[in-house]
């Protein structure tokens, strides 16, 4: 059966599905970082010099949004060309983001800085591996299709 959707058989590549699953995969791990950091500032509270206000905002941002990215990428693995293309901006901009942040002095303490940087791998990952090969070649067929 032949799929109407141009580049369909793309997305179905076993190489798109791997490249999918390890996305999926990076972004579960996000969140898991994230999670963990957001446990660390409430078993630390009292220790103004590790946790204050900006840690608390922060670290909520980035577990809502390890949520969005996974919900993005997985529309993405079932074709929905918004989700991808969303996706793969914010793996290359939230990198930059954190690059700022780090270097940044001010209010981050350094464990959060480190916690940022492992994050911002994650995150960059996912982006590359969005930018491959049958996942990127799929969603190429579909703006060509739109034309």
């Amino acid at each position: 059966m032949t799929s109407s959707i141009p580049g369909r058989e793309l997305l179905d590549h076993p190489s798109a599905q791997r490249g999918f699953a390890a996305v999926r995969a990076l972004l579960l791990v996000l969140f898991i970082v994230s999670a963990a950091s957001l446990l660390f500032a409430y078993v630390e509270r009292a220790d103004g010099d590790l946790v204050n206000t900006v840690v608390w905002i922060r670290g909520i941002a980035v577990v809502a949004a390890a949520v969005v990215l996974y919900a993005f990428a997985a529309l993405a693995a079932r074709g929905t060309a918004w989700a991808y293309r969303r996706l793969r901006l914010l793996a290359f901009l939230i990198p930059c983001g954190i690059v700022l942040l780090i270097v940044a002095p001010g209010e981050f303490p350094l464990w959060m800085k480190v916690e940022q940087a492992v994050c911002g791998v994650l995150v960059l990952a996912t982006g590359i591996i969005l930018s491959r090969g049958h996942i990127r070649g799929h969603f190429l067929g579909l703006a060509r299709a739109r034309r």
